[in-house]
């Protein structure tokens, strides 16, 4: 496959033993009434309506900028009637705009015939000049003018269709990254895409040029990471080569007449694959090869102004050392601009690969860039210019920065986000900080969690900030925090209003009776302190994230909100290891994963319910998906005294076969370290095995292949444990539809009949 670095796939052997684990379990689907008087097929309807019913209505801003950089037109519709508006900063107005009657009028006038105004002919749009937008309609880039309110064509047409409208190429693989897409140059005039593996430009009349020649399935070009320069002169490219790579094969179970074809699957005892990074020069084909090194990660960031440059961010396998690349196009001649190395890690390699990317921010000026480290003991703010020297640390605080946010070039200010509030560690606060003075300034004048969008130009952001109790208010606001409108408040829909009480933050101590960890309570539907309440531990657990909900339209991990409104307590919690709260917390999961965590959370459970009557303590459970299902399984195998009742999905396991870019970056390189993956290995402690176990179990999951599982399965059997297997046929890592109905009622019937 072709995703970035597809090495994520699924082994699929062994069905007759699995399904033979499975009847040794014995279990019985819960068709059954539960004690609270909602079956399990209800349960799942309430899991399912909390992951996709809207939450709150308006506060839903989504700013398109004018090219001014400081104006914006965004949705402001409720119901059905669509409701547009331009936004001017410096005055505070808004103005209603592009009428869907009208934008249907131009329409009807362009096309010669009836378009109908309903849905809006032009949901997503973006500017095409000051006074223009372009938007797709029926598979045809179309301008319209926003003075005269007439409708064009953006580009001549060969057929019925319009070549130069962006496509998805395919979907991911895995589920979980984003699709493959294709790209618009800059000039609107070509179109980067993928067939079969290589990479071809497509122009207006639909001709399309070949730029490489030698992808495959096992060493594609990656159009995802394609980067076009500002003028469009320029295109990067990027190959993963895993040739060398380890592979898994993958079975359709249910075809027996499909053939299986390998994934690569680069494991901690196997090579990564060798990136190649190549600049095509468009108007004369002329390509420069690229030096980005092995055994590292790479993710091409941006261009310099002018096309003078291309920045390259490189990550190596370990995750200990980052560094910033700058290519000159016309050679390929490199400079190193910034190298950092920690004695930990940096981040979660997928997040650098697939998601954020490194904490690494070219200013507008294009004289400088922001660097976040924590290399002072809390991630803070460093200031570089462009030969890579360091100019001076912007911030200086004992708390986390989150993000850079926004840069005003005139004033010199910058915008960044931050665990600010010792007393709401995990809110998130906008603040301002000079390039030129010594001292931050806090902006947020409201607790919560605030996420900001700044203007292109640096002087305005639009925030959005809620808690998990109150829904998101969406305010405009200057680059010194001076309130200018607020655009939208949030209100509860009457489907939220039909859920259990709002959560209850709480705070307790690690299992090292020294560390203070926070978590979240969900009570059940109708709580009532008199009685008493089973428990549900929803887990995820990997230590890149945090798990406890921060902001308002977080739904209770898990779909833990079924299980409230059958009368579980839900708890969430973050163990030592998690981010967010200085380099020395985090750092405590390094070459320790797996050692304290469920520790952790049950000395937290244990600590909540000594001032919570109504928690039972007798009746603990835990569930968890992908890190969570490791986890889970290691309550049980860990804190077998406390943790009654286990479901776990999307099972890992710790060894030599584990995926080396989730696991690495916290149990370092596997040569060397054999005894930390040991350490961390499920398998050998399954003879502590004492209560209920569910593992589910989907075949084609191909970020956790069945590998681990079934390894998992063979040491239950060997030691002669009881256990329940959910096989779900060809579901992937975020399993939907069927499967996810499915499993949401096995686990409510399995947690009313064992816990």
């Amino acid at each position: 496959m072709g995703r970035r670095i597809t090495w994520i796939a699924g082994l699929i052997v062994g069905f007759i033993i699995v399904a033979a684990a499975a009847a040794y379990g014995g279990y019985r689907l819960g068709a059954f009434q539960l004690d609270s008087g909602i079956s399990a097929v209800k349960f799942a309807r309430i899991g399912l309506k909390e992951a996709t019913a809207r939450q709150y209505d308006g506060a839903r801003v989504d700013p398109v900028w004018h090219p001014d950089g400081n104006r914006f037109i965004y949705d402001a519709s409720e119901g059905d009637e669509p409701d547009y508006r331009l936004v001017d900063p410096a005055s505070g107005d808004e103005i209603g705009i592009l009428l869907a009657r009208v934008v249907a009028s131009a329409l009807t006038d362009l096309f010669g015939e009836d378009i109908d105004r309903s849905p809006h002919p032009a949901r997503r749009f973006d500017f095409a000049s000051d006074n223009e937008i372009a938007f797709t309609f029926r598979d045809r880039r179309i301008v319209f003018d926003l003075e005269t309110e007439t409708a064009s064509f953006a580009a001549e047409l060969v057929d019925d269709s319009d070549p130069l409208v962006t496509q998805k190429i395919r979907d991911s693989f895995p589920a979980v990254w984003p699709d493959d897409r294709e790209i618009l140059s800059p000039t609107g005039t070509l179109v980067v895409t993928a067939i079969d593996r290589d990479i071809y430009l497509r122009d207006a009349t639909g001709t399309e040029t070949r730029l490489t020649t030698n992808g495959s399935d096992v060493a594609p070009w990656e159009v995802n990471s394609s980067l076009w320069s500002p003028s469009g002169k320029y295109i990067a490219l990027l190959q993963s080569d895993g040739t060398d790579s380890s592979a898994v094969p993958v079975v359709d179970w249910n075809d027996l007449t499909s053939p299986a074809h390998y994934e690569r699957y680069p494991t901690v005892a196997s090579d990564l694959p060798i990136f190649r990074g190549v600049i095509v020069n468009i108007e004369t084909g002329e390509q420069v090869n690229l030096d980005l090194g092995t055994e590292s990660y790479i993710r091409p960031l941006s261009w310099r102004d002018d096309d003078a440059e291309l920045l390259v961010a490189r990550l190596s396998r370990d995750a200990k050392t980052m560094e910033l690349l700058a290519f000159d196009p016309a050679t390929g001649d490199q400079r190193t601009l910034l190298s950092e190395t920690t004695d930990t890690y940096h981040m979660f390699p997928p997040n650098f690969v697939f998601r954020n990317g490194p904490d690494i921010y070219l200013l507008a000026d294009d004289e400088h860039f922001i660097w976040i480290s924590d290399r002072s003991g809390y991630r803070q703010l460093y200031l570089h210019d462009m030969e890579g020297n360091e100019i001076r640390q912007l911030t200086d605080a004992p708390y986390s920065v989150i993000t850079f946010a926004g840069f005003d070039e005139d004033t010199g200010t910058l915008l960044y986000t931050a665990h600010s509030n010792s007393d709401r560690p995990y809110d998130a606060l906008v603040h301002s900080v000079s390039m030129q003075a010594d001292s931050s300034q806090l902006l947020s004048e409201a607790d919560g969690y605030h996420q900001v969008e700044s203007s292109p130009s640096g002087k305005y952001y639009v925030d959005k900030f809620s808690t998990t109790s109150t829904p998101p208010i969406v305010e405009l606001r200057a680059s010194d925090g001076r309130l200018i409108s607020t655009l939208s408040e949030g209100r509860k829909t009457a489907a939220a209003r039909t859920f259990s009480p709002p959560p209850e933050h709480f705070s307790a101590l690690a299992a090292d009776g020294e560390t203070t960890i926070h978590g979240v309570i969900f009570k059940p539907a109708g709580f009532d302190e008199t009685k008493s309440y089973p428990i549900v531990d929803a887990i995820y657990g990997g230590p890149f994230i945090n798990y406890v909900p921060s902001f308002y339209d977080t739904p209770v991990p898990f779909f833990g909100r079924g299980l409230t409104e059958l009368g579980y307590v839900v708890v969430v919690i973050d163990a030592r290891g998690t981010p967010g709260r200085g380099k020395a917390f985090k750092d405590m999961i390094y070459g320790r994963l797996g050692e304290f965590e469920i520790a952790d959370h049950a000395a937290a459970i244990r600590s909540a319910a000594r001032e919570r009557t109504w928690m039972d303590t007798d009746r603990v459970g835990i569930l968890g998906h992908s890190y969570g299902g490791y986890f889970s399984l290691r309550a049980l195998l860990q804190e077998p005294d406390f943790y009654k009742v286990a479901v776990a999905s999307g099972v890992p396991e710790m060894d030599k076969d584990a995926v080396g870019i989730s696991t690495e970056a916290y149990l370092g390189l596997y040569e060397g370290n054999e005894d930390r993956y040991l350490a961390a290995a499920n398998a050998p402690l399954v003879d502590n095995l004492k209560g209920d176990f569910l593992l589910i179990i989907p075949t084609s999951d191909v970020n956790t292949p069945t590998h681990g599982p079934f390894r998992l399965i063979e040491a239950l059997n060997e030691n002669g444990k009881a256990y329940d297997v959910l096989i779900l046929p060809g579901a992937n890592h975020a399993f939907e539809g069927a499967d996810r109905r499915y499993f949401l009622e096995r686990v409510a019937s399995y947690f009313q009949e064992k816990l």
